[in-house]
């Protein structure tokens, strides 16, 4: 892998369409990080059944790749997967490779966006201040994840809106189901979570029902904050 003559299991046409179409369906993206190996099975079952079509896997070392690749298998095309934690040009070739739709990053990094591009990808793209948003926006990045959200909360996004009234920006970071329609409803175009909607605990535990009734909870929440007529 690493080479940009790999050949990646789909048409490099449509994946930006193909995960922005998900996104505006549902603005939530699952976020699994170091997910157990004998546990993604059943945690990418559950987020079938709750309804959520985005997912990604982030890169926290090699084993990503093959999280990413069960992942993928497992689900066929009920999830569009993306990579996350994604800081150079030659992890989205990887990304790009192994399937995925679209990458995600913590930070503002120009080479990613200039990747994903070529690739065909959606790039989402981590920011935090208003330079370091609207310079994202600039680059072309799709969607822009205001990471850590839970830092400053629901009202930094309202007052977002004054400057930045058509970019879209996705809460990241202490988004819960308690507080996920909050920051949509202050201006967060959509929300992605991790632990909080895929609670560790449950997943280890292999509770089933449990982590379903988790990540419904979190699904619904999601609707309930978005404008009448898009739930």
């Amino acid at each position: 892998m690493g080479g940009t003559d790999l050949a990646g299991d789909f048409s490099a046409a449509g994946n930006r369409e193909e995960m922005l179409r998900r996104f505006g369906e549902l603005p939530l993206i699952a976020v699994l990080r170091r997910m157990p190996a004998e546990k993604i099975d059943q945690v990418v079952e559950v987020l079938v059944a709750a309804g959520v079509g985005l997912a990604e896997v982030t890169w926290d070392g090699p084993e990503a790749v093959s999280l990413l690749r069960r992942a993928k298998g497992v689900s066929g095309q009920a999830l569009t997967w993306g990579m996350g934690t994604v800081t150079s040009a030659g992890q989205v070739k990887e990304a790009w490779a192994l399937g995925a739709r679209y990458v995600v990053t913590p930070i503002l990094v120009e080479e990613v966006i200039t990747a994903a591009k070529a690739s065909g990808l959606a790039c989402v793209m981590g920011a935090f201040s208003p330079t370091e948003i609207w310079s994202a926006h600039r680059l072309g990045a799709d969607l822009i994840k205001v990471f850590p959200a839970a830092s400053v909360g629901p009202k930094y996004f309202t007052e977002l809106r004054g400057p930045f009234p058509d970019i879209p920006l996705l809460a990241v970071g202490g988004v819960t189901a308690d507080n996920a329609a909050d920051y949509l409803r202050a201006g967060a175009t959509g929300v992605a979570a991790g632990g909080a909607l895929v609670p560790r605990r449950l997943v280890e535990a292999g509770e089933r029902g449990p982590l379903l009734e988790s990540v419904s909870r979190f699904v619904k929440a999601v609707r309930e904050g978005l404008p009448v007529g898009h739930r």
